[in-house]
């Protein structure tokens, strides 16, 4: 195994561990998005509410 496979090998996991952490940090932004607004509008109406 060459120096340049090696290399290779190793940009080639850096991008495949990258998009794996784009789809991670991806899915977690939308489940924010999401819930935040619910989360926000409860906590409001117990304000509201004065619980």
């Amino acid at each position: 195994m060459s120096r340049k496979d090696f290399v290779d090998l190793l940009r080639f996991l850096l991008r495949v561990a990258l998009l794996f952490w784009q789809t991670v940090v991806a899915s977690v932004m939308l489940a924010v998005l999401i819930y935040a607004p619910i989360v926000l509008i409860r906590w409001i109406w117990s304000m509201a509410a004065g619980v």
